[in-house]
């Protein structure tokens, strides 16, 4: 178990790397609100091969300097549609290697200095065409190996800075 004061001390912290962390009370439901309480300069936090379940509205609300995150390879199944509403300065996000089927159409509209995205090896099989409406800068995306039946024409409106796509291994009918 970690005490959320026990990261008191790193206010001047940037980086921190969880990756691999198992905690030892039941698989962690929630990226709990009060363990990054003190880090507001962090700027990149890798939290990957853990247990998160659930992303919900809070986590990330004391992070507003976040610039990468990396919640890969966990088994979160849910993400509010609010959870990055503070992160704006957000330009790096992987997601892949989770349980995610449905994502909100406001997902992401709050990342607006998004260039990358990973939501490979997920559950997805419809992306909204709002879901990228306000990540203009988006560069890279990938979308392989979900379950993407279908792709709307809207989904890429306005992705003039898109260069990389990866699409492979999903269903998509033509």
């Amino acid at each position: 178990d970690i005490h959320y004061e026990t990261f008191k001390p790193l206010e001047n912290l940037k980086l921190m790397e969880m990756e691999g962390t198992v905690f030892d009370i039941q698989p962690v439901e929630n990226c709990e609100t009060h363990l990054f309480k003190f880090m507001k300069k962090l700027e990149v936090l890798k939290f990957a091969r853990g247990t998160l379940l659930k992303l919900r509205e809070g986590c990330l609300d004391e992070l507003g300097n976040l610039r990468s995150l990396n919640f890969s390879d966990n088994n979160i199944d849910y993400i509010d549609e609010n959870l990055f509403v503070n992160s704006r300065l957000l330009t790096i996000l992987d997601l892949h290697g989770n349980h995610l089927y449905i994502l909100s159409p406001k997902t992401f509209s709050c990342l607006i200095n998004l260039v990358y995205l990973n939501l490979s090896f997920n559950f997805i099989s419809y992306l909204s065409p709002q879901i990228f409406e306000g990540s203009n800068k988006l560069e890279t995306l990938y979308l392989h190996h979900n379950i993407l039946l279908n792709i709307d024409a809207k989904l890429f409106m306005y992705k003039k800075h898109l260069t990389f796509l990866s699409l492979w291994g999903n269903p998509v009918i033509c």
